[in-house]
């Protein structure tokens, strides 16, 4: 057997022994914990970059983290403070056992009076047939979105209007097809969709002809601009994604600054019931806030192609902490605070 085989077959059997040390080396002070839930299959380490940020930048937090996988036993609740499910959102619709296992933890923890942050119920907002319509609702522009299948394509034709384009429903990424004309209705690819949902499309290309995907990280109290991209195609992603100096200088401008719609995605961040999430949105001819998906399980990445983006995802690892700290009712500690400068949103403060 190939040794990627056997870490495909037997790999999981090193998660309970890399947390055990993890949570023996860092987490052994008497602090009250933050108790980190994943599930195994599911990237259990996929936020190591945070945690290794807190590691180095603030051990006083770091040492609140301590993980466990979903199938473990909880044998001490009174030291805990805060519980925090990191799987992939939605859970629900996608892996029902996997659902149970979380709401019976998140059961556990109400009966202590311990909060949960981003609670397994609400990550179903994320869904985007749910999220368009709890964003519209907080006062944000969003595209008209409808599932959709073979035999209501036409109909949701005429209800949205070409052009639109078909994505999924229930997963961040994936598949897309955009339908310009009704002759193109015959040569939807539906083999390529789980949960297609219909989707308006909005033009938002720039006059240099370019689009641009803005994203924007949200917890608690605070927000702050994540990174920006520009490409030549209206579904901007990573891989078309243009990085000559022009069009990183813009990113690293967006990045410098408030975001102008902070208050907006404020706002749409709490409609969904979320405590963490990022926002991808664009803009249109207008200068109006065009909010695409809500993400409450969002990648932020330290990439070394990327150093320019670097202190700006830091940034995004000092709002998530903060967020945590906020939910679980404890204070920021000054090193912190001291990250919460810039172009960070917070909220005015009340004469008193």
């Amino acid at each position: 057997m190939s040794l990627r085989k056997w870490h495909r077959k037997y790999g999981y059997l090193s998660h309970p022994c890399r947390d055990f040390i993890a949570n023996v080396r860092l987490t052994r002070n008497r602090e009250r914990k933050f108790l980190v839930v994943r599930a195994i299959g599911e990237r259990p380490h996929f936020y190591g970059d945070f945690l290794n940020f807190l590691e180095q930048e603030l051990p006083e937090v770091r040492t609140r983290f301590r993980l466990k996988l979903c199938r473990s036993i909880v044998h001490n609740w009174r030291q805990y403070v805060l519980c925090i499910p990191w799987v992939q959102d939605p859970v629900k619709e996608r892996d029902h056992s996997l659902y149970r296992r979380l709401l019976n933890i998140e059961r556990q923890c109400t009966r202590r009076g311990v909060p949960v942050a981003n609670p397994v119920e609400r990550l179903s907002n994320s869904i985007k047939t749910t999220a368009t319509r709890l964003i519209s609702e907080a006062g944000c522009r969003v595209a008209k979105i409808r599932p959709v299948g073979p035999l209501t394509l036409e109909a949701r034709a005429t209800e949205i209007g070409f052009p639109f384009f078909i994505r999924e429903d229930r997963r961040h990424g994936g598949p897309t097809f955009l339908l310009n004309s009704e002759a193109d209705l015959a040569s939807v690819p539906w083999d390529r969709f789980r949960h297609p949902c219909a989707v308006e499309f909005i033009d938002t290309k720039f006059s240099d002809g370019l689009y641009r995907r803005y994203r924007y990280i949200s917890a608690g109290d605070f927000g702050a601009p994540l990174n920006l991209m520009i490409g030549p195609h209206w579904l901007v992603r990573q891989a078309t994604e243009l990085r000559k100096k022009q069009h990183i200088n813009e990113d690293i401008d967006y990045m410098s600054k408030p975001d102008s719609f902070a208050g907006q995605l404020q706002a749409a961040r709490q409609a969904l019931g979320f405590d963490f999430c990022a926002f991808d949105y664009s803009i249109d001819r207008n200068n109006e806030l065009v909010v695409w998906e809500a993400n409450p399980y969002p990648v932020l990445p330290i990439y070394d192609g990327e150093k320019y983006r670097h202190p700006a995802v830091k940034r995004g690892f000092a709002i998530m902490a903060a967020g945590y700290l906020q939910r679980a009712g404890l204070e920021l500690p000054e090193e912190l605070m001291r990250m919460l400068q810039g172009p960070v949103y917070r909220p005015a403060r009340r004469d008193t």
